[in-house]
């Protein structure tokens, strides 16, 4: 059997600003998704566990996290840190969060807030869930170190992103670029395991030769 790989069928492997993917998100549904896991009690439990272990810079998030939790369904302001928090101490997924953030926030505020996913860590990957069969609760770690294993699903949420920017109207698209752009100088130092956003930035900006190092 023979596969011919035409134009259409390209652009859905390797959407670019050539070959444009539309990539319609309805709001609603892509809320509904995020607030079943918001409001899981279970991975609050966790959430509340290790409160004081957070860093306290994001003592005040944590808080807004899971004040969030208690009433999902109320209106809360888009803030780049809530989200990126909420990825990071699991309470809602990575693949639900991002066409939320897209299709309420923008890509560019998408953007963001993944780039910020990656400066942070979730506790369970660098001393488990347990110790000695007591919970540890999950808390927030603010590091690059393990930005190319965290956070989880990371791969899916860039080729939407990819997909996204390939479909971008001009402007929006302009701004995204000066975000990679900042966050790739700012993420261009450290060791291989703090340079995900090295390789991903690239990635989903296949248009710019000059990022594909």
């Amino acid at each position: 059997m023979t596969i011919a790989w035409t134009p259409e069928l390209s652009a859905l492997v390797y959407p670019s600003r050539k070959r444009p993917v539309s990539t319609p998100i309805d709001p609603k549904a892509a809320r509904k998704a995020c607030v079943g896991y918001w409001k899981d009690k279970a991975r609050i439990a966790k959430v509340k566990l290790a409160l004081h272990k957070n860093p306290p810079a994001w003592s005040a998030v944590v808080d807004r996290v899971l004040a969030r939790a208690r009433k999902p369904n109320a209106e809360h302001p888009l803030d780049i840190d809530l989200e990126a928090a909420t990825v990071t101490l699991k309470l809602c997924p990575l693949w639900a969060s991002l066409p939320y953030w897209i299709a309420v926030g923008g890509i560019p505020f998408a953007l963001r807030t993944l780039i910020r996913c990656h400066g942070l860590l979730c506790s369970a990957l660098e001393f488990g869930y347990s110790r000695n069969g007591v919970d540890l609760g999950l808390w927030i770690i603010e590091t690059r170190k393990l930005s190319v294993d965290w956070p989880e699903g990371y791969g899916d949420a860039w080729a939407l992103m990819r997909a996204a920017l390939s479909d971008a109207i001009e402007p929006v698209y302009d701004e995204a670029h000066g975000i990679a752009d900042e966050a790739l100088l700012a993420s261009s130092t450290g060791n291989p395991n703090e340079a995900a956003l090295q390789i991903l930035l690239p990635f989903a900006f296949p248009d710019e030769q000059a990022w594909a190092k």
